[in-house]
């Protein structure tokens, strides 16, 4: 792609973290929505690796101190990828409801095929229950808890994982 084209994916992944950034702050998952996917929207083809590339350095040069990280990259990647015309959706995942044990949960990008996009492998163990979903590119999961071997957040490979 042309610098023209990556300068265009990253302001656009800096107005997603500022947009992700607030939701976090203000704490308030329920708000998280997304726009339709754009049918006339430019294909990144090879450049999802640069969305990724631009997505982590951004989250991880700018959010210092907002804790866990995976949701400000999560919503940046699916922002992007919506707005070129990708069926990407977020996926919340949490863990622990209802125990006496803290809470904890992983925020994951998927494809339609449910590759997830930029995890290793073991979600879909971790979070197996589908809870519900936004219609606008959000999914709620629920996983088992943290003494049942669900992980902490995911680990950050470069590997897709495809269900079976």
């Amino acid at each position: 792609m042309r610098i023209a084209g990556r300068v265009t994916i990253f302001f656009e992944c800096a107005g997603a973290f500022l947009r992700a950034w607030r939701i976090k702050c203000v704490g308030n998952m329920g708000s998280v929505v997304f726009d339709e996917v754009r049918a006339a929207g430019k294909p990144l083809g090879d450049d999802i690796a640069f969305l990724l590339a631009c997505a982590d350095r951004l989250v991880h040069v700018c959010g210092l101190w907002t804790g866990r990280k995976c949701f400000l990259r999560s919503y940046v990647l699916v922002s992007v990828l919506r707005r070129h015309g990708e069926e990407a959706e977020l996926n919340i995942g949490m863990r622990n409801l209802g125990a006496k044990a803290d809470i904890s949960g992983h925020c994951w990008v998927t494809l339609p095929d449910r590759v997830a996009l930029g995890e290793s492998g073991g979600l879909w163990k971790e979070y197996p229950v589908l809870m519900g979903e936004s219609g606008r590119g959000v999914r709620y999961w629920a996983g088992l808890s943290d003494s049942q071997g669900g992980g902490g957040e995911g680990q950050d490979s470069r590997e897709g994982e495809r269900s079976g």
